[in-house]
């Protein structure tokens, strides 16, 4: 997966999830920094979506400040994946082209 960016910076993976047609799973990347004091902060979550076979990269999906990276779901049909998450209440759909 990418790596972090910039000094101090590193990543917790978390949840993964597949499509219902198995060619596509998503696995959640919680990027995260330390202060000076050694103190972790979130810089936000970032999802990647990759291709199973052949194993490659295909994009990511930045979630929003607030949302739950358990509630992650990912749907791939026609050429598009589509990201669900939950926050603030409500389901949040993003998608990108399968290339």
């Amino acid at each position: 997966m990418p790596a972090a960016g910039g000094r101090g910076s590193y990543t917790s993976v978390g949840t993964g999830a597949l499509s219902p047609d198995g060619q596509v799973f998503a696995a959640s990347r919680n990027m995260l920094s330390n202060s000076l004091f050694g103190d972790a902060h979130s810089q936000g979550t970032e999802v990647d979506i990759v291709q199973v076979s052949p194993l490659k990269i295909i994009g990511k999906v930045l979630l929003k400040a607030d949302a739950d990276p358990a509630s992650l779901s990912v749907d791939h049909r026609n050429g598009t994946v589509t990201v669900l998450s939950f926050h603030g209440g409500q389901w949040d759909s993003k998608q990108i082209k399968a290339q």
